[in-house]
């Protein structure tokens, strides 16, 4: 008697179920979205079996082509059937959703019980009946035949749920196309990634390492929101799979806010803003344990958008006002974000509903981070461009300044000097006139220095320029037979043909040796070119150093200035010093960077005359770079002679000097602590006699 009712009651449940609307697959049709003709429950603890659902839950029909049941921590079974109209033997059914934690296919038998399929990220993916990302289970159907179906899915990040049915052959096509077009984005990452790194490695600019970082996370980031990561990356690691999307959302996050922060210099161009964006990048830190050791998924999730929407909005902001204070490469940076930022929104609102769920609004993501992409690449190109015509710029006035140079130097200390004596008498009664000589001074100063330099230069380039001299001469002499014997056979043209006059040209060409003639041509060209780079290199030295806009204040990096100073005195250190590096980063500088230089090479060149001036046998400079309490610190030492106690309070006294007559003005330290106190600096000294000296600078980091 019980076994007739249960089995009535399996029959009105049949009949009941029965009810909804069939899905129809004819012949030929295309892989269809069912989502109009289901009907689904949300089981809120999880924990219905199939034969309750089956029996003894009410379901609720579904509207739309592609359920979606937001960010839920319920199980939800979902109800359909299907007739098969065709003569195909069996049909697939595609649950195109490649991150679902659990999603199990239950098919009724003629007996009332069920057959289930299990798949999901939970199990590796070698499991799979098909490899792909989406999951797709056979359903058995003969023609003309209705089948019954549930579906348990269970997912912990949006819960969206878009089915097909499709004939086997269409439903796999469908899946290849799509893995053609991940493979193309792939493609683009690595082309992005290899070719950012190599300039890298090239130019060593550490934004290019902070640009692959974001490239290499951002791509794994999208390959793994579709499902192509847990297919080729990692295969038989569930944990990674289900954890992917928030380490490597916030990875992504976290590289692209720190790669943001350096090439567009927000903390000189928006401190605030830079600011903002550190809180950003904590936050992205902090999502990472919240999922993968907390398990708060979905808190992780809404975090993950909240971060990745606000953080978009910060980066538009920042390229907005770096494009105003005109930052060229920032408008390449504003389109790209903007464009990913469309993308961005589009597959949210795919999410959730606001926009239908299709090819284009699925692949939106990865096109607009592709597009992203490369935009960045012209920008980082663009930069180095910018950067390019800077420095030739700044060569070309450092040119014309040494050039005017040369002409002075010869004059410069002898005046200098005579019109430092006739100032010191006359010092405690024209202050004023010496207010108004001190630019003049100090100019003077400069130029005197570059004068000694450029004299001990002027040997090293006395060379290449006597060897491209000497080369004139014997290859005009070679060019000037080569256009006679060439004249000579112009005779032959027409009517002046003859044998014997064509026998006595061979004979010139012989008594010529015109191979051997070619051969000094070549050699004659070849050392005249090397002469010409030699020349130039050495020149450049004064081009890097020169600068026409020392009253102006610019963002400049101190490093290369002390470099280029270096440079300019390679001619006195030579192989008799050795200089020793300790460059810890330091950031670049709003200063004048032409008077920062004059006060490197002051100190520097007082550094190798009191090397020169000692016994010993290893004569080292050490300069050092570091950053304290929101300054940058430089230091140059020797361990020269040093400077006696008695004279540490003189050093910086106008026209004091220990040097002769003619090498020195005793105004170098001078005005080197004028330059430093206008800068908001000061100048530390630590010697004594006999132990080397040491010149620190502190110069406080501002923004002007």
């Amino acid at each position: 008697m019980r076994q007739r009712i249960l089995l009535m009651l399996l029959l009105f449940r049949a009949v009941v179920s029965y009810s909804i609307q069939p899905v129809t697959f004819q012949k030929n049709d295309q892989p269809q979205l069912i989502g109009k003709k289901i009907e689904y429950y949300e089981d809120k603890k999880s924990d219905k079996k199939i034969e309750e659902i089956a029996n003894n839950v009410t379901f609720t029909p579904h509207a739309k082509d592609v359920a979606n049941f937001g960010l839920e921590n319920s199980s939800f079974w979902i109800h359909f059937q299907i007739f098969n109209n065709s003569d195909l033997p069996e049909l697939l059914l595609e649950v195109a959703q490649p991150q679902e934690d659990e999603i199990e296919l239950y098919t009724r038998n003629a007996d009332g019980s069920f057959i289930v399929i299990k798949m999901g990220d939970k199990l590796p993916f070698s499991e799979r009946s098909y490899r792909f990302p989406a999951f797709i289970f056979k359903l058995p159907l003969l023609p003309a035949a209705t089948g019954d179906y549930y579906l348990r899915v269970k997912n912990h990040e949006q819960q969206q749920v878009p089915i097909y049915i499709g004939a086997p052959d269409d439903i796999i096509n469908k899946n290849i196309n799509s893995e053609t077009i991940i493979a193309l984005y792939m493609g683009i990452i690595l082309v992005m990634f290899l070719y950012n790194l190599f300039l890298y490695f090239s130019i060593r600019d550490k934004s290019y390492l902070y640009y692959v970082s974001y490239v290499i996370t951002i791509g794994i980031t999208q390959i793994a929101l579709l499902g192509y990561a847990f297919k080729f990356l990692w295969p038989n690691n569930p944990w990674l799979q289900n954890n992917a999307t928030y380490i490597f959302s916030s990875l992504s996050g976290i590289a692209i806010s720190i790669f943001l922060q350096d090439f567009l210099k927000t903390r000189i161009v928006t401190p605030r803003l830079s600011r903002i964006i550190d809180v950003f990048v904590l936050g992205y830190i902090i999502c990472i344990p919240i999922a993968t050791v907390f398990h708060q998924y979905i808190t992780g999730y809404y975090m993950l958008q909240v971060l990745g929407m606000g953080g978009a909005a910060i980066a538009i902001a920042t390229a907005v006002i770096a494009l105003q204070k005109k930052v060229a490469s920032a408008k390449f940076f504003l389109f790209a974000w903007l464009v990913f930022l469309l993308g961005v929104i589009i597959f949210v609102c795919k999410d959730y509903n606001i926009v239908p769920y299709n090819s284009f609004s699925l692949y939106t993501l990865p096109l607009g981070s592709a597009i992203e992409l490369v935009l960045i690449s012209f920008a980082l190109a663009n930069r180095i461009n910018i950067l390019k015509k800077e420095k030739e710029a700044s060569q070309m006035e450092a040119l014309r300044a040494a050039e005017e140079n040369e002409r002075l130097v010869l004059e410069q200390n002898t005046i200098l000097d005579a019109e430092v004596k006739e100032r010191t008498k006359d010092l405690q009664s024209a202050m004023v006139e010496l207010k108004r000589s001190e630019v003049e001074l100090v100019n003077r100063e400069k130029m005197s220095s570059l004068g000694l330099l450029t004299a001990g230069i002027a040997h090293e380039i006395n060379n290449p320029i006597n060897f491209v001299s000497a080369s004139v001469s014997p290859l005009k002499r070679d060019i000037l037979d080569i256009i006679d014997l060439m004249n000579e056979y112009e005779t032959l043209h027409g009517d002046g043909f003859t044998k014997e006059r064509f026998e006595e040209i061979e004979k010139m060409k012989e008594r010529l040796d015109t191979p051997f003639v070619v051969e000094e041509i070549n050699m004659l060209l070849n050392g005249i070119e090397e002469g010409a780079v030699r020349t130039a290199n050495i020149v450049r030295g004064l081009q890097k150093f020169s600068r026409s806009d020392e009253h102006i204040m610019k963002n400049a990096d101190l490093i290369d200035g002390i470099e280029n100073t270096l440079t300019l005195l390679s001619t006195q250190i030579k192989d008799q010093i050795t200089i020793e590096r300790d460059y810890q980063p330091i950031p670049f500088l709003d200063c004048s960077p032409g008077k920062l230089n004059q006060v490197f090479l002051n100190i520097l060149s007082n550094a190798v005359h009191a090397l020169q001036s000692s016994n010993r046998k290893q004569k080292i400079i050490t300069i050092a770079t570091y950053v304290k309490d929101n300054c940058i610190f430089i230091s140059m030492k020797d361990n020269g002679v040093g400077i006696p106690d008695s004279e540490h309070e003189k050093i910086f006294d106008p026209f004091y000097t220990t040097k002769e007559v003619g090498k020195g003005t005793g105004l170098g330290l001078s005005i080197s602590y004028g330059i430093i106190k206008d800068h908001k600096g000061e100048i530390i000294v630590n010697s004594r006699q006999g132990a080397g000296a040491e010149f620190i600078l502190k110069l406080p980091i501002i923004t002007y």
